[in-house]
C-alpha cells in the first residue's frame, strides 16, 4: 500500500521517471489496478504515448474495462491527436455508471485537449468539488495546458491554491 501511495505522490508531483521506474518494479508484486493506471499515465508524461495507451487499455475490473483508466486513456488519445478515438471513448465513459472525481478529472483533461474549454471547466470543477481538489496536480498537469489562460480555470486554480494553503497551515 505504501509503495502505491509513493508512486501516486511521484506522479502528482511531476517525478514521472521515478514513477515509471517504481511502478514497473511493483507490477510483478500486485494486481492493484491503480499501479497500472499510474504507470500508464507516467509513461505518457515521459513521452511514451504508445506504452501509455497499451497500459491504460489493458486495465480491467472484473471482466470489464476500468472506467477510470478509460477516462485517462481518452485524455491521452486526445493529447496524441487521436480525436475520433478520444471522442468515442468519452462517450463510452459517459454511458458508465462509475462516475467519480477521478473520472471527472480525466474527462476534463480529455475535453481540454479537444479544445472544449467550457466543458473541461465543468468536469474539472466537479472533480475538485467531489473529492479531488489536488491543487499541485491541477497546477502541473500538462494535459490541462489548454486551460491555463481561461478565466474560469484561473479562478478554479486560485480557489484550490487557497484551500491547499489553508490545509497546510492547519497541518503545521
Amino acid at each position: 500500500e505504501f509503495a502505491r501511495l509513493e508512486i501516486a505522490s511521484q506522479l502528482f508531483t511531476g517525478h514521472f521517471e521515478a514513477a515509471v521506474k517504481d511502478a514497473t518494479a511493483l507490477l510483478p508484486q500486485t494486481d492493484v489496478p491503480a499501479v497500472r493506471h499510474y504507470l500508464g499515465l507516467a509513461r505518457y508524461y515521459v513521452g511514451d504515448g504508445i506504452g501509455a495507451r497499451e497500459m491504460l487499455a489493458s486495465i480491467t475490473r472484473g471482466a470489464r474495462p476500468d472506467v477510470r483508466a478509460q477516462a485517462s486513456l481518452a485524455s491521452i488519445e486526445a493529447a496524441l491527436g487521436m480525436r475520433r478515438e478520444a471522442r468515442a471513448r468519452i462517450a463510452e465513459v459517459l454511458r458508465s455508471s462509475d462516475m467519480d472525481h477521478h473520472v471527472a478529472y480525466s474527462l476534463g483533461a480529455a475535453v481540454a485537449q479537444l479544445g472544449d474549454t467550457d466543458e473541461s471547466l465543468k468536469w474539472l470543477e466537479q472533480a475538485a468539488d467531489t473529492g479531488f481538489p489536488c491543487y499541485p496536480w491541477f497546477e502541473r498537469d500538462p494535459l490541462l495546458d489548454p486551460m491555463r489562460r481561461q478565466p474560469g480555470f484561473v479562478r478554479l486554480i486560485a480557489r484550490l491554491r487557497d484551500a491547499h494553503e489553508q490545509a497546510r497551515r492547519r497541518a503545521h
